[in-house]
C-alpha cells in the first residue's frame, strides 16, 4: 500500500501548500505565546487527550 505520510506530502506538493510553519514566516520565538494560548483556549478541553503548554510546543516545534 502507499505510506501515508508520503501521499500526504505528495498532495500537499501539488497543491502548492508550504511545508511547514517557517514557510509561512512563522518564527521560533513566536511558537511560546502560541502554546500558552491554545492551551488556554476553550476548545483545548474538547480535546481526546489532555495538552499542556509543554505539548503544544513539542507540535509546533514538530511542525516548523
Amino acid at each position: 500500500g502507499t505510506d501515508l505520510a508520503a501521499w500526504i506530502e505528495e498532495l500537499n506538493k501539488r497543491l502548492k501548500l508550504p511545508r511547514g510553519l517557517s514557510a509561512m514566516g512563522v518564527t521560533p520565538d513566536r511558537l511560546d505565546p502560541v502554546a500558552e494560548l491554545a492551551a488556554k483556549d476553550h476548545t483545548n478541553a474538547t480535546n481526546p487527550k489532555h495538552a499542556e503548554p509543554a505539548d503544544y510546543r513539542a507540535m509546533l516545534r514538530a511542525a516548523m
